[in-house]
């Protein structure tokens, strides 16, 4: 079975409509709000200087599974960041 990093990755570029370096440039501040909200479809706003640089803003969404991935693959990332820490 594949790790939940490579499951929100695929699900995420498939339902976002995203190129691999869109993605790539894209920080947690662009689904926070969504995210944090608990919201079934999360929108994400793309801005100009990483689409490229050469089109202008756009706006897409991920589905809810898209979503699901990605909350887990973070609560994994908090969950190494606490192991690191206790073992200072």
């Amino acid at each position: 079975m594949a790790p939940i990093r490579e499951k929100a990755l695929i699900v995420i570029l498939a339902t976002g409509c995203f190129r691999i370096g869109n993605l790539a440039k894209l920080g947690y501040r662009h689904v926070r709000q969504n995210l944090e909200a608990n919201r079934v479809v999360a929108h994400v706003h793309v801005e100009a200087e990483l689409a490229r640089g050469e089109y202008c803003d756009f706006d897409t969404f991920i589905n809810e599974e898209a979503a699901n991935y990605l909350k887990l693959y973070l609560a994994e990332g908090e969950g190494a960041h606490r192991k690191h820490r206790q073992k200072r």
